[in-house]
C-alpha cells in the first residue's frame, strides 16, 4: 500500500480467509514447499563469531539445513485462501478490502 516503515509500525491489519491442511505428497504441497525453499534463502551472516557455530560450512550442507524441517513427517502445509481485510491506523483511519478472483482462475495451484 505505499506505507514506508514508519507507518508500518502504526498500523494493524486483520485479513480474513479460509486456512486448508493440504494432503501430504500432493501436488500443490510440493509447488508450495518448492516455493517456500526458493524464496527463503536463510542466508547467514559471515562473521567471525559463525566459527564456532553449528553453521552448515559448504554449500551442500546449507542446502541440506534449508530442506531438512520441510522433510519431517510431523510437517504440514496450511494455505490461507485469503478474501478480505482491513487495515486500521493509530488515528482511527479504515481501510476495509476485498480480493476479487481473477478472471479464468479456475482452480490453480497458486491462486493466481
Amino acid at each position: 500500500m505505499g506505507m514506508n516503515t514508519t507507518q508500518m509500525g502504526s498500523i494493524s491489519a486483520t485479513i480474513n480467509g479460509n486456512a486448508i491442511v493440504l494432503p501430504v505428497g500432493s501436488e500443490e504441497e510440493k509447488w508450495c514447499k518448492l516455493q517456500h525453499l526458493e524464496n527463503n534463502t536463510f542466508e547467514r551472516e559471515e562473521t567471525s563469531q559463525n566459527v564456532l557455530s553449528a553453521t552448515p560450512s559448504n554449500a551442500e550442507d546449507e542446502e541440506a539445513s534449508r530442506q531438512s524441517f520441510l522433510k519431517d513427517e510431523d510437517i504440514r502445509v496450511v494455505v490461507v485462501r485469503i478474501r478480505e481485510g482491513r487495515i486500521a491506523d493509530w488515528k482511527g483511519g479504515v481501510k476495509d478490502w476485498v480480493l476479487a478472483p481473477a478472471e479464468g482462475a479456475g482452480n490453480l495451484v497458486n491462486g493466481l
